[in-house]
């Protein structure tokens, strides 16, 4: 690593550390602090344990995801690899600016090792793998999100939109979607870079949406996100909070949605203000929001330190074949 690089990320960690702690500042102002440690003092370890066990099939599947989308491309990955590269980039994110870098991580010694045993397609190949492999999860978050629309509680359990009224946003969701992509679509074609954004969209379709794919892909996302959501539910029953069904669906997703804005450490600080802000907006105590945020983002960091363990007891770790 290039000293002019380490400054960069130094410089960056920095900035996004300000930044979270500047977000967490914002925050405590509006809750009751004293009621928040509490809470998160009397953290029940039973339920940390149960929470740390849901997010080893979020882990699996991840990895799993990634073999498969890289595999469409030719850009061969073993389990292990993937398995051992998904914590370590896991790890990685949790502890350097922007939430991205354990993820370019991955694609640079994805890449390396595809050159090393003369597999074609190199860093570009293994770079498309992961932006796919994230891609695939984060439509399937987006989509359940505004699925989530449809069961936004109040503090009374009533519903703040209709379904007729949640289907009208659904259905409008969808169509300015499939405008953009045509209109992007037909740009593409007519500019000078329409080839190579086109092979781009054509191999994102091949990995997420080809019929003898899709059922996978979305499989192994919507079991990555039940775990979030789970692991979620957990850190409120280890802080003693109380979660309906409804909440979970309705809530959860958009503060999960929120965490990829990569302007901090690991969404610290992003992810308790929105929690603020959404039970806030369902009229229920801002300060369960915060405090179960905090303790998932505790038990997120935790379940990510095996990755230490992974990449040092492997020394051909990104073998491109089993």
């Amino acid at each position: 690593m290039s000293l002019r690089f380490q400054k960069v990320i130094q410089k960056r960690w920095f900035q996004r550390l300000a930044l979270s702690f500047l977000f967490l500042f914002g925050v405590f102002q509006f809750v009751d602090t004293d009621a928040l440690f509490k809470r998160i003092a009397s953290l029940d370890l039973v339920w940390l344990i149960v929470a740390l066990i849901v997010t080893l099939p979020q882990y699996y599947f991840s990895a799993e995801r990634w073999r498969l989308t890289a595999d469409r491309l030719g850009a061969h990955l073993s389990r292990s690899a993937a398995l051992s590269e998904y914590y370590f980039g896991s790890l990685v994110n949790q502890i350097l600016p922007g939430g991205v870098l354990g993820d370019a991580g991955r694609a640079l010694r994805h890449g390396h090792s595809l050159r090393l045993y003369g597999e074609s397609g190199g860093l570009g190949m293994a770079a498309r793998a992961v932006i796919f492999e994230r891609a695939s999860g984060q439509i399937v978050l987006f989509v359940f999100m505004l699925v989530g629309f449809f069961f936004w509680p109040t503090g009374s359990q009533e519903k703040v939109f209709s379904f007729q009224t949640g289907l009208s946003v659904l259905l409008f969701v969808m169509i300015f979607l499939i405008l953009i992509y045509v209109l992007i679509k037909g740009v593409l074609k007519a500019s000078s870079i329409g080839q190579f954004s086109l092979n781009f969209f054509q191999e994102a379709r091949y990995t997420l949406l080809a019929g003898d794919v899709i059922f996978k892909q979305l499989s192994y996302s919507l079991i990555v996100l039940a775990s979030y959501l789970f692991c979620f539910y957990c850190a409120a029953r280890a802080i003693d909070i109380e979660m309906t069904l409804f909440e979970l669906v309705a809530l959860v997703p958009v503060v999960l949605f929120s965490m990829t804005i990569p302007i901090t450490i690991a969404g610290w600080g992003v992810r308790e203000a929105s929690a603020a802000a959404i039970w806030g907006l369902a009229e229920l105590p801002a300060v369960d929001g915060v405090a179960i945020s905090v303790t998932y983002g505790i038990i997120v960091l935790i379940s990510a330190l095996p990755g230490i363990f992974f990449v040092i007891s492997s020394k051909n770790n990104l073998k491109a074949n089993h």
